[in-house]
């Protein structure tokens, strides 16, 4: 299962490369991206995510992968991200993670 969910965020995040409109240096969530994939991406990279939980079921041999993410993101006509250096802009009390150095802990 957990292997489930890597494959599942691994596809989630590649669509920043397969849907017209969105990418590095243009992320701002439009109204046309609210039934594309490039909604599961601009979740996951939402920069006022805080908290993150996901779940996974098997039904024979297909997994289904849900994440919940808060507060939510994908907010029409507002930005996914700040361009900038990873971890550039961490919330007072938090730095950048000694692991994973482009997030705030």
């Amino acid at each position: 299962m957990v292997q489930a969910a890597a494959v599942a965020t691994r596809y989630w995040w590649k669509q920043v490369r397969l849907v017209p409109g969105i990418g590095v240096n243009k992320v701002t969530f439009r109204q046309k991206h609210e039934n594309s994939t490039i909604r599961f991406f601009t979740l996951m990279s939402w920069a006022t995510v805080e908290q993150m939980g996901c779940g996974v079921a098997q039904c024979g041999s297909v997994y289904n992968v849900v994440c919940r993410y808060s507060p939510a993101g994908n907010i029409v006509e507002s930005p996914v991200y700040e361009i900038g250096p990873p971890a550039s802009k961490c919330p007072p009390g938090t730095r950048a993670d000694a692991t994973y150095t482009a997030l705030c802990a």
